[in-house]
C-alpha cells in the first residue's frame, strides 16, 4: 500500500542483449525498492496477458521472479534474520537461470560492513558472470559500483535527489550513474520532523490509558513522569532514596515490571503483554 502519493513519477527500464545486472545506488525514501517491485509485478502481469501501467513493454518469457526483500527470522527454528537472508540469496544462485527475473533489495546488512559489502560484491558479480538472469540490484554500498567497469554486463543506475541547502528533496527519477551519498542523517532529520502517524498515536494514547489505570486515580502521566494531584513529579523508573518506594510506584511495577509500553513490530506491546495491533488501534 503506497500512502500519502501526491503524484507516481514513473521511470523507464533497459535491459538490453548483454546488460543483465543492474546496481541501483541512492538514499532510503527515494523511491529504489518501489522500482524494484513495480518491475517485478509489470513483470508477473505480462506473464499472465494482463494489461501492465506502463506506456509499452517488451519483456522475454521469464521462468521465475525471485525477490529478496525485507527482513524475516525463524528464531523458534535457530535461524537468524542474517541466515535467513544468506538461506534466500543461496536459494537464487542454486535456482535462477537465464531467463529468471531477480529484485535483491539492500543485500548484506545483517553483519559487519566488510562482510556484507564483501558477501554483496560476491553475489552480484556471480549474478553478472555466471547466472545471467536479469537482475535489480539495490543497495547502500557505493563500492559496488566499481563492479560495472570491470564486468560489461553490469550497469550503474541512482535514484536522483536534489540538495537544498541542509535538506534534501527525493527526485524519485531513476538515472544513469551513481548517486553521491545515501544521504542518511537528511533522512534521519527528515524523521525527526514527521509528525507520528495514527498508529503511532493510538499507541500511545493506549500506553498512556494503561499506565493511568495502573498507578490509580489521583495521577497523571506526563512524559514519562508521574504527576500527582498535588503537583509532585516522580519518575517512573526511579523514586528518591528517602522514604522508600511509594504506593504509587509499587502500583505500576505490579501492573508493569518491565516498565511503561513500547512499540514491537506491527503492535503496540505493553511489559504485561498486552497487544493491540496497528490496524486496530487505527481503527479506533
Amino acid at each position: 500500500m503506497v500512502e500519502q502519493v501526491e503524484e507516481f513519477v514513473p521511470n523507464n527500464l533497459t535491459l538490453d542483449e548483454g546488460k543483465d545486472l543492474v546496481i541501483l545506488t541512492g538514499p532510503n525514501m527515494a523511491g529504489k525498492s518501489v522500482y524494484l517491485r513495480q518491475n517485478a509485478l509489470i513483470a508477473l502481469m505480462a506473464q499472465i496477458g494482463s494489461f501492465v501501467p506502463a506506456t509499452a513493454a517488451t519483456l522475454p518469457i521469464i521462468d521465475r521472479i525471485f525477490a529478496r526483500v525485507g527482513a524475516s527470522d525463524m528464531l523458534i527454528s535457530g535461524i537468524s534474520t542474517f541466515m535467513m537472508e544468506m538461506l534466500e540469496v543461496a536459494t537464487i544462485l542454486k535456482r535462477a537461470t537465464r531467463r529468471s527475473l531477480i529484485i535483491l533489495d539492500e543485500m548484506g546488512r545483517g553483519t559487519n560492513t566488510f562482510d556484507g559489502v564483501s558477501i554483496a560484491w560476491a553475489v552480484a558479480r556471480e549474478l553478472a558472470t555466471h547466472v545471467g538472469a536479469k537482475t535489480l540490484f539495490a543497495t547502500h554500498y557505493q563500492e559496488l559500483t566499481r563492479l560495472a567497469a570491470e564486468v560489461p554486463s553490469i550497469v550503474n543506475q541512482h535514484v536522483a535527489v536534489k540538495e537544498m541547502g541542509k535538506n534534501v528533496v527525493f527526485l524519485h527519477r531513476v538515472e544513469p550513474g551513481v548517486a553521491a551519498g545515501s544521504y542518511g542523517v537528511h533522512v534521519a532529520r527528515l524523521a525527526s520532523r514527521r509528525p507520528p502517524s495514527r498508529s503511532a498515536r493510538s499507541c500511545h494514547r493506549d500506553g498512556r490509558s494503561h499506565l493511568e489505570r495502573a498507578i490509580g486515580g489521583g495521577a497523571t502521566v506526563e512524559a514519562g513522569k508521574i504527576r500527582s494531584t498535588s503537583g509532585e513529579d516522580t519518575a517512573l523508573w526511579k523514586r528518591g532514596s528517602s522514604g522508600g518506594e511509594s504506593a504509587t510506584k509499587r502500583r505500576y511495577q505490579q501492573h508493569y515490571p518491565a516498565g511503561g509500553a513500547a512499540v514491537a513490530g506491527s503492535s503496540c506491546r505493553t511489559a504485561v503483554g498486552e497487544r493491540d495491533a496497528y490496524a486496530e488501534s487505527a481503527s479506533q
